[in-house]
């Protein structure tokens, strides 16, 4: 992904955006940062295996979730404890 500059009004708010392709991810800051071990963001991408495969590789623990009949789709923790959601 490469970052994005936000716009001149939404820079003093802190925070970093990024795009890849046709989507963007927003992130903010928070003084009082507590991890989201629920709530989560889903990213759909074409590749999950391979995904699945380089985050295991960079010691991250990848979740296979099957609950959803016809959909392949795992979860992880990113370095800061938040809960991502990738569905291929």
């Amino acid at each position: 992904m490469d970052e994005i500059t936000k716009p001149d009004q939404l820079r003093a708010s802190g925070g970093v955006w990024f795009r890849a392709g046709g989507c963007e991810i927003h992130l903010g800051t928070q003084a009082d940062f507590v991890p989201a071990t629920k709530a989560h963001p889903g990213v759909q991408v074409s590749q999950i295996d391979a995904l699945a495969e380089a985050l295991e590789s960079a010691d991250y623990s990848v979740s296979w979730d099957e609950r959803i009949p016809g959909r392949k789709r795992f979860f992880v923790y990113d370095p800061f404890g938040n809960r991502l959601e990738f569905l291929g």
